[in-house]
Formats: C-alpha cells, structure tokens, sequence
C-alpha cells in the first residue's frame, strides 16, 4: 500500500528556563557541571521519552500504531520524515540550546506528549521549568512559522510563575545558596534535594561532553584545583565565548533556500550540527596542547593515586555557547587562541566569535562571575557590531575582561565606575584577534597586548629593564594606583617619571595608551601559551 503525505502539523516548541541560575548557583564544580548535564538531558532523554510514551499510550488507548521520529541527527541527509509519510505521528525537529522543535499530527498527540514530557521533566529536576507553545503548519513556509511561534512562546513565558521549591515541614534548616531547605547531610555538608540531584547527575559520568583525556589526566571537581597557589594565586577566570551574528547568519543562510519544511529544516539540522563540531573541536584542540604539556598539569592524588588535574573545565558547550573555568594566568591566550582558530579553520563561512572574562577569587560567587564574564562578551559584540557598521570584514573577533577583588557591584559598568574615575582613560578593553597578522603599533589589538605584556614583569616582585631603564616592582605599583586615581594623577606621575628617564614612548607612542590593563595583568598572563600552542599546533599539521 502506497504512504500518503502529510498535509498539516501542530509545530510545538518547548523552552527550559532557569537554566542559568541553575547552573552557575554553587561554586562547586562538580555541582555545576552536573546541573550541565541535567540541562542537556532535560530536553535530549526526556522528550524522546515522552514522545516513545504518548506512541505506547495511542496504540493501547486507540490502537494506533503511528511511529515517532526522535533521532532527528541521524536521518538520511537530515530530511524531514512527516511529510512524506503519514504514519508518523511525532517528529523531533531539532534539540539544541535549551529548547526543542517537534511536530505533532494533531493538538490530542502535542498535550499528551507535554503531559508525559512535565512527568519526566519533574522527576529529572524539580527546580527547571520547561514551557511550551504551539502553532497550526501546512509545511509551505518554516521560517513564518517559527516567528509566530516563538511569538507566541513569549507570551506564555510573561503569564508562567515558577513555583519555588518548599518544605514539607514549617521550619526547616536552610542550604546557604539561595535558602532552599536541607534534605541530607552528606560528609558534613548540609544539601538541598537541588545539590543532590546536580551531585548525582555527575556521579553518574567518567567522561564529559566526549573529550577524549589520556592516562591518568582528569577534570578537575573543585574551583581550588584550578588555581596556581592557595592563599597566593588563588584566582581562576570563567570565560564565556558566543558566535558572531550568528543568528543574521543563520537568517541569511536560510532565506537562500526555500521556505517549505522539506527544504528548510534538512539544512536547519546540518547547519546546527556543523557548529557544534566546530566549536567543539577548536575547545578539544586547546585540551590536546595542555595533556601534552606537564608543566600546565597539577598533581592531585585520587583513591592513592597519582593523577594530572587539567588546568581548564568547561562547563556549557551548546553550539557557539561555550562557558569554561580555567587557571586566571591562562585565561586571554586561551581566548586568543580560540577566537584565532576558528576564524583560521572556519575562513569560506567567515566564522568568528567574542568573549567576556570575569577574573576572581576560587571563591567568589560563581553566578556573579559569570554574570559579569557574560557583560564582558556582550560589551566586545557591541565593538565587533559597530565595525561591522562601518563596513568591516568581519575577520576579526573581540574579547573583554574585568578583575573582581572584591564583592561590591555586580554589573559591569557599575563596577567600572566605582573602580575608577575616568574608566575610559584608564582601560584599552576590548581587543581584538584578527584573522590576518594586526599591526603591533595598534594599541587595540591583541598582538600589541601580547607584546606588552612580554615587556612587563612576569610579577609585581620582579624588576625588569624596559628600553634603557629598569622599572621597579615599587615605581609599577605606585603607577597603578594612579590610574586607579584617575588621569590627573597618571599625569603627574608620568611627569615626574619622565624627569628621571623614565620613557612611556618604550610602551607605545599613541596618546591614546594606557597601561593600566597591562598592569593589571601583569601576575595574570601567560606570556608563553599564545606562541607555544601555535608552534605545537602547526607541528601537528605538517605530522
């Protein structure tokens, strides 16, 4: 008997929110990268599940046997199965970024599936919400179709309240994150069933996200792991990378192609694929280089042995979002070289990306870290969107950072201004890594940056002979706190520097130079990383 087509659907979509304050909540990593995982099954496990579950249901309640489609990556050339056979009643478009594509044949299929869906989703986590919403298709145009939907879905997030987790009893103990009650005691600690769960996602892994490590190398479970020296060095950086443009670049791509389901969601899947595995690999490139250099490895002992802790954890990585905890010192080269990488590797798509950096303390609040590394990344995009106004190639990506000492302001310009007094005579940031070589004279780039900080000493205890005076750690120090001061006090300072020999000229020529950023980093920088990964990587080419 010949297969008839589909000729209407109910396209559904369903959205995770929370998911930040769920994930980045404790400063444990293992917590941390268990609510990860939590997140990424939420919609991966659970809602083939209930699309497996809703078919069972219809075949005992309505003896219909339809069939579910839930591997939406493996099919033929990525094509659309609904339309071209009617048996199938459910069909997983895409999964991806907290938030999922299914078609249903009817509005009966979509609730009962979401029904089943809410079940498994409660019983995975009970502190993430997943909402929905659902729109009318006859297939002829996919892209109006997602517009209205997601529309739609905004609506029904501003009407949804998200109940908060409670106690069974009137009083209860309290778990100091966000004051949820205490379920269990485990090793001293008092826990909230939201830690336990998070705790037990990750028990449950060896491995994460498929990152092949060698002997005896593991990931590290604690923020104190990363650091370089307890009470001394004791900072880390959380970095949050995010695609350029990327959804102009998938608008574009898209209106290339026809409209229709079975045009449009074909490429849809490949195009989402394609920037996972890039992404993914450029992160995995950067984990080879560190397991193949001892220096960078921190001895730990687990269980009576003796293991290599890496100096880097990632923690999201969902297509070009990408969030990692890595050793403070590593932090910008491993920025410059990802950023370099993709546009190196990526060069026909124009790929590029930028990135926010919140350098502090192992045990700063870790949601106000990311917070903060977030804001950095966005204040880099608004540089990359205003030269892609001024008619820029695009061949370049920016990235921008910002040292927490202490825990006043949480938002990034607030910080800045209570920083500094003229923060924009103080601070160069954002820089930027440019496909092609940028001249090292210009002020703003990455190479310059990279440059300076070879001049500067490693640390505040070092003296070091710039040009053809020694700088001090004292006459550094005191130069600092005058661009902390504000400008005035910066020119003052540079003319009584300049009156003992002291040439600002050996830094840069621009009267637009500052050295504050150098300055701040000057105990937070790897002078070696950047050149050394691009000498082991082109080794690796040429093998």
């Amino acid at each position: 008997m010949k297969k008839e087509k589909q000729k209407s659907a109910l396209l559904a979509i369903y959205d995770v929110s929370g998911i930040q304050d769920y994930i980045f909540a404790t400063n444990h990593l293992k917590e941390n990268i268990g609510a990860s995982l939590i997140v990424t099954a939420a919609l991966n496990e659970c809602l083939p599940k209930a699309l497996q579950d809703m078919r069972i249901d219809s075949l005992e309640k309505n003896n219909e046997d339809g069939e579910v489609i839930i591997n939406w990556k493996e099919q033929e050339s990525f094509s659309l199965q609904m339309t071209k056979d009617s048996n199938v009643i459910a069909e997983i478009i895409y999964v991806g970024g907290g938030n999922a594509l299914v078609l249903y044949i009817d509005e009966e299929k979509y609730n009962d599936a979401s029904r089943k869906l809410a079940k498994r989703f409660f019983e995975k986590t009970r502190y993430l919400t997943v909402i929905t919403a659902a729109v009318k298709t006859d297939f002829s145009d996919f892209h109006a179709d997602k517009e209205l939907l997601n529309r739609k879905l905004e609506q029904v997030k501003g009407k949804t309240i998200r109940q908060e987790p409670l106690s069974l009893f009137p009083i209860a103990e309290q778990e100091p994150i966000y004051g949820y009650p205490v379920n269990e005691i485990r090793n001293g600690e008092y826990l909230s069933f939201v830690q336990v769960e998070k705790q037990e996602e990750y028990n449950k892994i060896k491995n994460f996200a498929s990152f092949p490590l060698q002997k005896n190398i593991i990931w590290a479970k604690e923020m104190e792991e990363l650091i370089t020296k307890k009470g001394q060095d004791s900072y880390v950086a959380v970095v949050h990378i995010d695609g350029n443009g990327m959804g102009d670049m998938i608008g574009n791509y898209m209106r290339t192609i026809e409209k229709n389901y079975n045009s449009a969601i074909p490429k849809m899947r490949e195009l989402s694929i394609r920037l996972s595995k890039i992404f993914n690999g450029i992160y995995e490139q950067i984990i080879d280089y560190f397991q193949n250099e001892p220096k960078y490895l921190k001895d730990l002992e687990v269980d009576n042995v003796q293991k290599k802790v890496l100096p880097i954890r990632h923690v999201i990585m969902d297509g070009d979002d990408v969030t990692f905890i890595c050793n403070a010192k590593l932090a910008i080269p491993i920025v410059a070289i990802f950023l370099k990488l993709l546009m190196k590797e990526q060069q026909e798509q124009n790929l590029s990306a930028c990135a926010g950096i919140a350098f502090v303390h192992s045990h700063y609040p870790f949601r106000i870290a990311y917070q903060i590394a977030e804001s950095c990344c966005a204040n880099a995009k608004k540089q990359w969107y205003r030269e892609q106004e001024n008619g820029g190639s695009g061949k370049k990506g920016y990235f921008d950072f910002q040292l927490i000492r202490g825990a006043g302001q949480t938002e990034l310009d607030l910080i800045r201004e209570e920083n500094f007094t003229c923060p924009k005579e103080a601070i160069t940031r954002p820089y930027y890594v440019a496909l092609e070589n940028e001249p090292k004279e210009d002020i703003y780039s990455f190479d310059f940056l990279n440059q300076l900080m070879g001049k500067l000493p490693e640390e505040f205890t070092e003296n070091r002979k710039i040009g053809s005076k020694e700088w001090s750690r004292n006459r550094l120090k005191k130069l600092y706190e005058a661009y902390l001061q504000g400008g005035g006090e910066v020119n003052l300072l540079k003319l009584e520097y300049a009156s003992r020999g002291y040439d600002f000229s050996t830094f840069s020529e621009s009267k637009e130079f500052s050295l504050f950023d150098g300055l701040e980093l000057i105990d937070m920088y790897d002078r070696k990383l950047y050149q050394n990964f691009f000498e082991f990587y082109e080794k690796k080419r040429r093998k």
